[in-house]
């Protein structure tokens, strides 16, 4: 047993003390597992975990500045190694990016518009769909379709924690929708993890879903999905007669060459039912390693056991499908989740940003009300217009205390003083900025600010006359 099995919880989390991206051709997260001897002496409870809030939604969004503060609390997210790559992480924030999108869609939250291509900025269609009609008997099916680029040969990454591929799902309801996830590979060399929606209006027979499966992949492909239908879905394949448990694997498009009508088509509300499909048939791509353990695990988790933190993160997503609602920060626009939250909406993504942003808004404030006496409004006038919801008193109050405040007004109030002109000094007594006696105190400082230039002035001039002498004019000229 290895430090890495030692240390990983109940929820596939591997505790980390530090996390450090490391650059290079391959570049990785290099994770700082805790001691092995605090995991052995420390029960599962409580063992640092990771904040609360953490869950699907920060993968799905964070940025390069919040990778490793996100990777610090996640810990590694495939389970098996201190080293993860960080393309693997990249493909994961990806899906789970497009997985909340979807959801937020079925949801309401958002408009079916941002799940379809974009002409403006060039933007493909995150959900593809495909209406498939048989021009024999007018029956028609919709395909939808959803790609990730991934790195299918990393060892122990992302795609390596889901099932053998290719993969199948089915879902009956008042529609019969069968999912099927597969990696394919094109001739570039690039990998692609597809997850493909067959949506029926009704139960479709084991045939005719063959016939299906044979006339959108390739022969070999279409043989290996026909022969996994058989082994997850029920019915399938259960026909009399040899010849027709042969037919299975016979069919390829010729059979039906001319026969169906192939067409893209836009995403529409009556697919609501197939994306929240798509979006369970992604999640449960990810929870392949889950098992229960009723001796190790606990009731809030189900007692369900994970051999991947991300596995787990997911767990906790599929929880709270219903609520998922991405809000983003009214300072920085980090997308945030607003699941199960009541009261007045969140608008900032932490206490930073909140801080943060309440500091800009009183820089703002401050600059606009000092903009504002310098143009010659007076207090209660700016007070009216900047705080009308707030006693007069204490709007003007705050007012006063802004302009006391501002180091160029007092600049000006000294410059004044100074000249002997007296009518800003006025204006700001007069409008209660400064009082008085703060008047008075500026005027024996600056008094004093300038005997003690003249007297250095005296002193420099002295030094530099020779034998120290020097004429009556010059110190009259000084003490002016």
């Amino acid at each position: 047993m290895n430090v890495i099995d030692q240390l990983k919880t109940p929820q596939g989390r591997i505790p980390v003390h530090d996390v450090r991206l490391t650059q290079g051709e391959s570049p990785c997260l290099e994770f700082v597992p805790a001691n092995a001897a605090e995991r052995f002496t420390t029960s599962d409870s409580a063992m640092p975990r990771p904040a609360s809030q953490t869950g699907i939604e920060d993968l799905a969004f964070v940025d390069k500045n919040g990778l490793l503060p996100l990777a610090l609390q996640t810990g590694p997210l495939f389970g098996t190694d201190v080293r993860e790559s960080l393309v693997d992480w990249q493909s994961a924030a990806n899906v789970a990016r497009a997985v909340v999108t979807v959801q937020e869609v079925v949801n309401g939250g958002k408009p079916l518009a941002v799940l379809q291509a974009d002409e403006e900025s060039q933007s493909e269609a995150l959900v593809a769909k495909t209406l498939v009609k048989n021009v024999e008997t007018g029956n028609d099916f919709s395909i939808f379709a959803i790609s990730f680029a991934v790195d299918a040969s990393i060892e122990n990454g992302y795609v390596a924690h889901m099932p053998n591929m290719p993969w199948l799902k089915k879902f009956v309801g008042d529609e019969f929708d069968y999912v099927i996830g597969d990696i394919e590979h094109d001739p570039d060399g690039a990998d692609y993890l597809t997850v493909t929606l067959f949506s029926f209006e009704c139960e479709i027979a084991p045939l005719d879903f063959a016939l299906v499966l044979s006339c959108f992949y390739d022969g070999a492909h279409a043989a290996a999905l026909i022969d996994q239908a058989k082994k997850t879905i029920t019915g399938f394949g259960e026909v009399e007669g040899e010849a027709e448990k042969a037919s299975l694997i016979r069919f390829d498009a010729a059979t039906v060459e001319g026969k169906l009508d192939v067409r893209e088509s836009e995403l529409c509300e009556d697919d609501m039912v197939s994306l929240r499909h798509l979006v369970q048939a992604l999640i449960s791509l990810h929870l392949e390693g889950v098992r229960v353990d009723l001796f190790r695990s606990t009731e809030d988790d189900d007692f369900l056991s994970f051999d991947t933190y991300l596995a787990y993160l997911w767990f906790l997503f599929s929880k709270k499908l219903g609520d998922v609602k991405i809000g983003y920060c009214a300072r920085c626009g980090k997308a945030f989740s607003l699941a199960r939250r009541r009261g007045v909406p969140k608008k900032y993504c932490s206490e930073e940003c909140k801080t943060a942003a309440k500091n800009d808004k009183t820089r703002q404030l401050q600059i606009d009300i000092r903009q504002a006496y310098a143009e010659g409004d007076g207090v209660s006038e700016i007070a009216a217009v900047f705080f009308p919801k707030q006693a007069s008193g204490v709007a003007c109050d705050k007012v006063r205390h802004m302009l006391a405040t501002w180091v160029e007004l007092k600049h000006d109030v000294d410059a004044d003083i100074a000249q002997g002109s007296g009518d800003i000094v006025k204006r700001c007594v007069a409008e209660g900025v400064f009082d008085q006696k703060y008047v008075e105190r500026r005027t024996k400082a600056l008094k004093k600010v300038r005997e003690r230039a003249k007297r250095r002035l005296r002193c420099a001039v002295y030094k530099a006359m020779p034998g120290g002498s020097i004429g009556r004019s010059s110190i009259e000229a000084i003490d002016k």
